[in-house]
């Protein structure tokens, strides 16, 4: 009895941290995970030419850790006017996708600081809609099973 209420006890935490996967899209979502058979350098090198064959420009990059975000991205839509920037990490056999954004105007309409770019979660408005099909096109365009994440 003793030995299984430890056991409980110990794998406890692992369920407290773990993430919430699915395959569909869902509230709170974070970030997209692309899974497949690669390399993080060949997964680095398709996300790369990816973002840039759908039209964006490449931000900032490190090789050394297979990370590059593209430069930001003006998305208007009828209740905001914002600033978006994918950051992508690839590994072997996944590839994680961020979107971030930040806000151009604030009440005195003056643009905000430049460095304050948030992640943004899956919500039901619009701005959060427009992201992640943004989001979605990227990650087809790239291949591989879609897993969204917290």
């Amino acid at each position: 009895m003793k030995k299984s209420i430890l056991t409980i006890l110990a794998l406890l935490p692992i369920w407290a941290f773990a993430q919430k996967q699915d395959s569909t899209i869902f509230n709170g979502t974070k970030k997209i995970v692309l899974l497949n058979k690669a390399t993080a350098k060949e997964n680095y090198l398709a996300a790369g030419e990816s973002l840039v064959s759908l039209e964006y420009k490449i931000g900032k990059k490190d090789t050394e850790f297979n990370q590059l975000s593209s430069e930001p991205l003006t998305i208007e839509g009828t209740n905001y006017y914002r600033q978006l920037v994918l950051e992508v990490t690839a590994k072997d056999n996944q590839i994680i996708i961020t979107p971030k954004t930040k806000r151009l105007n604030n009440l005195m309409g003056e643009l905000g600081p430049k460095e304050t770019f948030e992640p943004t979660p899956f919500t039901k408005n619009k701005l959060s809609k427009d992201v992640y099909l943004r989001l979605e096109k990227l990650a087809r365009a790239i291949g591989g099973k879609i897993i969204y994440s917290e």
